[in-house]
């Protein structure tokens, strides 16, 4: 394929273009990690865990620098800077912050639901340096920053030309969870039935919390601070409640009701959005509301 016939397949496709690349680039990290890190080196990622870390930075830029690529092609290089500038707009209604809040309450909601059926504890989280760094620092820099220019920032409103908002958010979610196929294989622990089911629960969970995403973004298009903010507290509160519960150890039974709990509030969510006169969400994003 010549150059002028990717340039033009960028343009015909640009959110599978990104797609494509996106998972290309995260993919080939990690198998190079686990190939060369932990197989050549013999590196224990669980005694070095700073080897993970820059990995999982690394790996959650993926999105962002596949939307820079085709932003860059597709549109120029002046386009890139305003991609990234919507991670920084952050004078916005404050009731958008705090619906951004939510996933806290899910997983809140999750664990009550999981106790009150006879779940049992999982134990406290021994809040030393290295789990605070995790989940704070870690945490800010990876899915948060390195994912939403690419998902919200890119591929959500092209998305949104061509579909409804509620079919949009669930082509995304879908594409959202898919991308995280290689950790499902390698770093879930899992095999046969019981990884499927651990598909199952995680897409469910990431679709549900993709179509709050959606509805947010709907109301405030021109930042994505509110999207940064539901990611964070997401990976925050399931890995503060539970360790393990979006990769490696996950407790099935608890993550199958934290997906629960995201489809319940999704539901609740969208039901009444469906209420809202329409064009709502175009006017409040015009007039601050």
């Amino acid at each position: 394929m010549t150059t002028a016939e990717k340039k033009s397949f960028l343009v015909r496709h640009p959110v599978l273009s990104y797609y494509l690349m996106s998972c290309a680039f995260f993919w080939t990290l990690l198998i190079l990690f686990g190939a060369i890190v932990v197989g050549a080196l013999h590196v224990d990622p669980s005694a070095q865990p700073w080897t993970v870390w820059i990995v999982t930075i690394l790996g959650s830029w993926m999105p962002s620098l596949s939307a820079a690529i085709v932003v860059r092609a597709t549109q120029g290089p002046e386009a890139v800077a305003g991609l990234f500038a919507r991670l920084v707009r952050f004078k916005l209604p404050a009731r958008w912050y705090l619906a951004s809040l939510i996933p806290l309450g899910v997983v809140a909601l999750a664990v009550l639901g999981y106790r009150l059926s006879g779940g049992a504890p999982e134990g406290s989280t021994p809040l030393t340096f290295t789990v605070w760094f995790n989940l704070l620092a870690i945490n800010l820099l990876t899915g948060p920053t390195g994912e939403e220019p690419g998902w919200r920032g890119f591929a959500l409103p092209r998305l949104l030309e061509r579909y409804s908002p509620l079919k949009a958010g669930l082509v995304l979610g879908l594409m959202w969870s898919f991308w995280h196929l290689m950790m499902w294989l390698v770093a879930s622990g899992y095999t046969g039935t019981t990884l499927l089911v651990y598909i199952l629960e995680f897409t469910v969970t990431i679709v549900t919390l993709n179509l709050l995403m959606v509805w947010i973004y709907q109301h405030v298009p021109d930042s994505l601070a509110p999207m940064v903010v539901i990611h964070f507290v997401f990976n925050f509160g399931a890995e503060l409640v539970f360790p393990g519960a979006l990769g490696l150890g996950a407790r099935l039974p608890l993550f199958g009701w934290l997906a629960g709990a995201f489809v319940l509030v999704a539901v609740i969510v969208w039901v009444l959005q469906a209420k809202q006169p329409a064009g709502y969400a175009a006017r409040a994003s015009l007039y601050g509301h």
